[in-house]
């Protein structure tokens, strides 16, 4: 009688074919199958999920949307066995247009100067990223915001931090299968007394 192996993680592979058309997977209908698989009562009791590899090849796709695709599967030192149902192979890919822009670092300073200290223009190294993601999300980005502070200074601090992707309502925006060319930037606030 067949058993079922649940969550088995799907790897995807053949995304560089995907980048070199300007796409790339945005979602998939599961990040995991079970699949019912039948063969001699000693490997299915040996059968687990670390030793069952299931791959998604998406270098055949060469257009936005939906793609349902079958996994391909390999099962790790063991003779014969089958996939009961095939249908548990099958994986609804969404495939998005991919960019890359540039945007602008902006440094703020949120701590407060120590008396008779002033703070001048905050710069930051670099002062530009660049993000890479659906096309569509990346209109909702329009600067990267780099916060340093939260302590009196009385001289120059340079401080690495992370940056947050804004929009341009000055709030945090949707970074989902966004990347950025660097997450840590350098921020520098002159201090002159």
């Amino acid at each position: 009688s067949p058993t079922t192996v649940r969550d088995i993680p799907i790897t995807i592979v053949g995304q560089e074919e995907l980048t070199d058309r300007g796409l790339m997977v945005i979602q998939l209908s599961e990040d995991s199958v079970d699949l019912r698989i039948s063969g001699r009562k000693k490997t299915l009791m040996n059968l687990n999920r670390s030793n069952i590899t299931l791959e998604l090849d998406v270098s055949t796709i060469t257009t936005e949307g939906e793609h349902t695709l079958s996994c391909r599967y390999d099962t790790v030192g063991s003779d014969s066995v089958s996939i009961s149902d095939w249908d548990d192979l099958r994986v609804t890919v969404t495939v998005a247009r991919q960019e890359t822009k540039e945007i602008p670092v902006r440094g703020e300073f949120i701590g407060t100067e120590a008396e008779n200290c002033l703070a001048g223009t905050v710069t930051t190294n670099p002062d530009t990223v660049e993000v890479t993601g659906p096309a569509e999300t990346l209109e909702g980005i329009s600067y990267a915001l780099a916060s340093v502070g939260g302590k009196e200074i009385s001289s120059t601090l340079t401080e690495t931090t992370s940056v947050v992707l804004m929009g341009e309502d000055g709030t945090p925006a949707d970074r989902q299968n966004v990347t950025v060319s660097t997450e840590t930037v350098e921020v520098t606030v002159p201090v002159r007394q």
